[in-house]
């Protein structure tokens, strides 16, 4: 099945589908913006089952800023509005934005082991999260990736790098795993080439069962922050506060779509808006948008919050219809 014949039709036909591994290059905070009852004052985003995700909206707003940001001005059209949506207070024509951005659900997130140092942890709900994405765009992959949900209840792993005696260690926290070759040679066609650390991805996956889900939530970073009273030198009264990242190395998955512009001045299809956004986001206008970075959430002065999309690219099954 060709992906025409699945095409996506939400409001309009959106005829560029691209699927994005987003890899965290330093410690992310994509703030919730309360705390709620959670024992951080900061906490990052969650879904409803508590697992860290990027809401679409954040990734929109990072890219409109890096969009707009990204320098000179376009001098005869406004092609800001025209692919991200006009500013409503002051456009007299409103009309949706040609893109439409999914949340980015975590695929992988680095969890500390005693053997191998660190293990890339994740869970069949986030495989089959992973697995739902890729069957909007590509079949092969999607297909390929579903094979590794099993109902048996079993943790398994990649390699053996990372175990002793079949159990690994993660977060002082005794896992029992089986080796399954599938995972390595499935997720060396998903991950992309460009991904400086494939092959320690490869020889460190393990998926695990609902009875140690939590580790994966547990993994996060919680860093304690103060204010400081420049005269005297000490923490200001009540200036104290925590705030949780998605620590480096996390990996999760998301799709940009994109189609026509619907203003009624544009000029833009689909190919030219995609076009336009690797010219703004990578200094590049020709070829396809496969990688850029941005910077998304909050503490940006700190450094953090520093991302890079690598697109998925269809296995060789898919590129063969």
């Amino acid at each position: 099945m060709s992906n025409k014949e699945t095409g996506i039709t939400v409001g309009g036909s959106y005829k560029i589908k691209n699927p994005y591994l987003v890899n965290c290059i330093t410690p992310l905070h994509v703030g919730t913006g309360q705390s709620y009852e959670s024992f951080v004052d900061l906490p990052i985003q969650r879904d409803s089952l508590g697992f860290p995700v990027i809401w679409g909206s954040s990734i929109k707003g990072a890219l409109r800023n890096a969009y707009h940001n990204s320098g000179g001005k376009d001098d005869k059209e406004d092609y800001e509005s025209m692919i991200f949506g006009p500013d409503t207070r002051r456009s007299e024509e409103i009309y949706a934005s040609s893109l439409l951005i999914l949340d980015a659900s975590l695929l992988f997130i680095p969890v500390r082991s005693l053997y191998g140092l660190f293990a890339f942890c994740t869970h069949p709900y986030l495989l089959r999260q992973c697995v739902e994405r890729l069957n909007l765009v590509d079949t092969g992959l999607a297909s390929e990736l579903n094979n590794l949900i099993s109902t048996d209840g079993e943790c398994r792993c990649s390699d053996s790098y990372i175990v002793k005696d079949g159990k690994a260690i993660l977060r002082e926290e005794e896992v029992g795993v089986k080796l399954d070759n599938r995972i390595r040679n499935i997720f060396s066609k998903f991950l992309a080439d460009s991904i400086p650390f494939k092959e320690d991805i490869l020889k460190r996956i393990v998926i695990l069962n609902d009875d140690h889900a939590d580790i994966i939530k547990r993994s996060t970073l919680v860093q304690t922050r103060i204010k400081v009273n420049y005269e005297t030198k000490v923490v200001k009264e009540g200036a104290l506060w925590t705030e949780e990242f998605l620590p480096e190395m996390s990996m999760l998955i998301t799709l940009l779509l994109i189609r026509d512009g619907r203003a009624s001045n544009n000029r833009l299809d689909a190919s030219n808006i995609e076009r336009k956004l690797r010219e703004k986001l990578v200094g590049d206008g020709s070829g396809e948008l496969d990688q850029f970075c941005l910077i998304i959430g909050g503490n940006e002065t700190l450094g953090r919050g520093i991302v890079r999309f690598h697109k998925i690219k269809p296995s060789s099954q898919d590129r063969s219809r």
